[in-house]
């Protein structure tokens, strides 16, 4: 699978790019944590998928964190990465929100818990189009998450995920929220807005940017405050 990784991505390491050369070495630390967990998953962290960065996050989330309760949005490789830490290493409460029926029941099929399909629902207060996941959903009442990962929707919305902001009330004393795709101009607002809403809920926030070949916003408590230095 290394290899298969680096040849795909050959056509970055020929260019003295920095950002490919991270994204090939967050995938090694990824394989070696995953490995030392004795987790064997057929990932491919190429197009659309998880990036290498956004895995090795997850995974050292899990390992470093005492993370129990994790809100996903956007079923997809770190759906199958939590379940397999799940099973093998410590048990999680997992809920996934997914917004394509089809590609749910495929992930459905390969994990044990549930996926929660539903169609976007639009906020006006967080911007024109600014459909995101229905967090009122019965699946996360009464919960509170200490790791949130927010991989979707896909960006089909000039607003973004800028819907994101009403994750805050799902959040645990102490947390860990990953923003992918940060890159994105579009993202850039939901970053903003990310940080305006976490002030507003928890005052002191930590945040840091995972940069490789995409980049990750990253924002924990103070009671996390060591997953600012994870990149």
């Amino acid at each position: 699978m290394i290899s298969e990784f680096g040849t795909r991505l050959g056509n970055l390491i020929a260019r003295p790019d920095r950002r490919a050369w991270r994204e090939l070495l967050f995938w090694d630390v990824a394989q070696r944590s995953m490995a030392r967990h004795g987790i064997d998953l057929p990932l491919a962290p190429f197009g659309g998928a998880a990036s290498p960065a956004l895995l090795y996050l997850v995974l050292r989330a899990l390992e470093d964190l005492p993370v129990r309760r994790v809100l996903e949005c956007g079923a997809g490789q770190t759906t199958l990465l939590l379940d397999a830490w799940s099973r093998k290493v410590r048990p999680l409460e997992i809920v996934t929100l997914e917004d394509d029926p089809a590609w749910a029941g495929w992930i459905q099929d390969r994990v044990l818990h549930e996926i929660v399909a539903g169609p976007l629902v639009s906020n006006g207060q967080h911007g024109a189009g600014a459909a995101f996941y229905d967090t009122g959903a019965e699946a996360l009442r009464g919960r509170r998450f200490d790791l949130i990962i927010i991989d979707g929707p896909r960006g089909r919305s000039s607003a973004g995920r800028r819907g994101a902001v009403t994750l805050v009330d799902w959040l645990a004393e102490d947390w860990f929220l990953i923003l992918d795709d940060a890159e994105r101009p579009r993202e850039r607002q939901t970053v903003k807005a990310l940080r305006s809403a976490l002030q507003a809920r928890a005052g002191k926030v930590f945040e840091t940017t995972a940069k490789a070949s995409r980049w990750q916003a990253l924002f924990c408590s103070e009671g996390f405050q060591r997953a600012r230095w994870f990149v």
